[in-house]
């Protein structure tokens, strides 16, 4: 028999440690920043306690609770093994994770880990329930698997020509990145600045939401760089979310770039050669579904990913 019950912030980490869904996201610590601590729920059969997921409803306009957050959505406990069994009993899990999460909430949005690559759970469930409408869209994300290179030499042979052209311009440059202490202030204004060049306002709300997650998380989860020009003042930002040995390219933002200077790929490259350094074996650049980043980001050589975005609503 399946169950939805709750765990305590340490058995729920517990439970993460061995799953191949772990990531930055589904932390309890990240849970808590972002005020998301009650919606985490553990999935047990037999009281076995088998997967996990963080409830995202969305209103009628599709318009989600959850704010900078993915990967979210199903996170099973045992690691994958693609043996015959597993791929049943994982079957089995979403579909009852559906059936138990509807009885409390009617409009459920899930992101899925890009390790979770089997969605027939889901489709079943919709094939079986007349009264229930499920959307699953593809979305995609770019990994660069840095543990594949020998050192960031290696690396950057690998990516596109503009970007090593780019890299070469650093050398005997005093622009470099340095890591700052968490006072949001002089991130918040290139953000906002490299939203407002698209003509995007950012949401006060919205803008306050990311100054709690930069200021409250912990330096062992997280890194803030600036990149600073030949004056000290800073024109690039990135903060990045660290779980383990993978980095998470979360917020990032640059001033109006100087003649033919890229800021902002300046500020990667370095980001990059330090995570090669500090021995980081991924850096997972969050999303590739925009034209204009998912270009910037695929000259940086990631892996490209797949991961399913699912919208489950009661007719």
């Amino acid at each position: 028999m399946y169950k939805l019950i709750r765990v305590s912030e340490s058995e729920w980490d517990n439970l993460l440690l061995n799953s191949s869904q772990k990531n930055y996201f589904v932390s309890s610590d990240y849970l808590r920043i972002t005020l998301r601590e009650n919606d985490k729920f553990a999935l047990s059969k037999n009281d076995i306690i088998v997967a996990l997921t963080v409830v995202d409803e969305h209103d009628s306009q599709n318009i989600c609770k959850a704010r900078y957050s993915t990967y979210q959505g199903l996170i099973f406990v045992q690691p994958d093994n693609a043996s015959y069994s597993q791929v049943l009993e994982r079957i089995e899990i979403q579909q009852n994770l559906c059936q138990l999460l509807l009885k409390n909430f009617s409009n459920l949005h899930l992101t899925l880990h890009p390790s979770v690559k089997d969605i027939r759970g889901f489709q079943f469930f919709d094939f079986d329930n007349d009264g229930i409408r499920i959307g699953t869209s593809p979305l995609y994300t770019g990994v660069v698997q840095l543990d594949q290179f020998k050192n960031f030499q290696d690396y950057l042979n690998n990516v596109q020509a503009n970007r090593r052209q780019e890299f070469r311009k650093i050398v005997g440059n005093p622009m470099q990145i340095q890591e700052q202490d968490r006072n949001a202030g002089d991130f918040l204004q290139i953000y906002r600045e490299t939203f407002l060049r698209e003509n995007i306002l950012i949401p006060l709300d919205d803008l306050e939401f990311i100054e709690r997650i930069i200021s409250q998380s912990g330096k062992k989860q997280s890194i803030l760089h600036f990149l600073n020009d030949e004056a000290s003042n800073p024109v690039a930002t990135a903060f990045v979310g660290l779980k383990e040995k993978t980095a998470y390219y979360q917020f990032a933002g640059s001033l109006k770039n100087s003649g033919n200077t890229s800021y902002s790929s300046r500020l990667l490259l370095l980001l990059i050669e330090r995570l090669i350094k500090n021995g980081f074996t991924s850096i997972d650049l969050i999303g590739l579904n925009s034209p204009n980043r998912s270009y910037f980001k695929t000259t940086f050589s990631p892996e490209v990913q797949v991961y399913f975005d699912i919208r489950i609503q009661k007719c």
